[in-house]
């Protein structure tokens, strides 16, 4: 009896992922293997070369929600890790960093204080794989939280807390674009937290090489999109945005995703429990990429060109990812 118990869900997860993965790829307006590469060889040692941008957004599977971590390394070989992820993936992600040759991250950025952003820096932090953190000012009463900032105390790390309109400069050729939270926001709320307002005090990122453009969101909500939008307007376009909230259904508003006006957008997200969010960029003309369905996905671009590489063209049968090992 006990079998059939755990048989059972097994069998509909797999249809379901099935029966998804085929509406998915039927969708006229989602036409990703035309100018995606499919790449299960994404984890090869990363080499500054004076041109090239990558953009890593890790897929850290594990059976609940697993959060946000992506990576980014520069032309000059300057690396900046965004959150990452639960406490539970941290193996995966620690994995990946070693397999792409990332000794050091010279910038760690914590968008928010939750433990699906931050859990992940727990382990770096014992591996000694920060040189400097990056937070907004946004206290958070949790047992990951306390540890963390024990942790960066512990391990003599630097860090700074960032507000709208500064900027982190990325060696000597990039720069991150702060746009969110405002100091305002900050002082409104003096001190006092709900989960709700941690989320929109998300850091948001914008980044710009050439070209192309690149923001990233952490988890504000539609209110808050509606604040970035009246203050930044054109700003926020970019060639490709990380959906907000995991693309959970409290954001991505119809309104930000005309005024970003992505060509793709990163859904790291349960694709199931997001279905109406995806609905809504696929309807906007967005291509979509959800790391539950095509993993890892790694942006590379000279500043002209932007090639995009994913871990599968399809999910695997099994469920089960290629992920280099510790």
């Amino acid at each position: 009896m006990k079998s059939k118990l755990y048989f059972y869900p097994s069998i509909v997860i797999f249809i379901i992922i099935l029966l998804y993965t085929t509406i998915l790829h039927q969708n006229d307006s989602i036409t990703v293997q035309a100018d995606i590469d499919s790449n299960e060889q994404l984890y090869t040692p990363l080499e500054s070369d004076g041109k090239t941008l990558h953009i890593y957004y890790f897929y850290l599977d594990y059976v609940q929600k697993s959060g946000s971590s992506m990576l980014i390394y520069t032309p000059e070989g300057y690396s900046v890790l965004i959150d990452a992820g639960i406490t539970e993936s941290s193996s995966l992600l620690s994995g990946y960093l070693n397999h792409l040759g990332i000794e050091k991250i010279d910038a760690a950025i914590a968008t928010h204080p939750h433990h699906d952003h931050i859990g992940g820096y727990l382990r770096l932090l014992d591996e000694d794989k920060i040189r400097q953190f990056y937070m907004p000012n946004v206290d958070h009463v949790s047992d990951i939280y306390q540890e963390w900032i024990e942790k960066i105390g512990e391990h003599a790390i630097p860090y700074e807390f960032l507000y709208a309109n500064q900027s982190i400069k990325l060696g000597n050729s990039l720069t991150i674009k702060v746009l969110n939270p405002s100091e305002n926001q900050l002082k409104t709320l003096d001190g006092s937290y709900s989960v709700a307002d941690i989320n929109n005090l998300s850091l948001v990122l914008k980044l710009e090489y050439g070209n192309h453009s690149f923001l990233f969101t952490g988890d504000i909500y539609d209110e808050q999109e509606e604040k970035l939008i009246a203050s930044y307007g054109d700003e926020l376009k970019a060639t490709v945005v990380e959906a907000p909230h995991h693309g959970g259904r409290t954001s991505s508003s119809t309104n930000f995703i005309r005024q970003v006006s992505p060509e793709y957008v990163i859904m790291n997200a349960n694709v199931l429990q997001s279905l109406s969010i995806l609905r809504r960029y696929e309807i906007l003309g967005v291509s979509v990429l959800p790391t539950d369905i095509y993993g890892t996905v790694h942006l590379q671009t000279d500043g002209e060109t932007l090639k995009i590489m994913t871990e599968y063209n399809s999910p695997p049968t099994d469920k089960m990812r290629h992920i280099p090992p510790s």
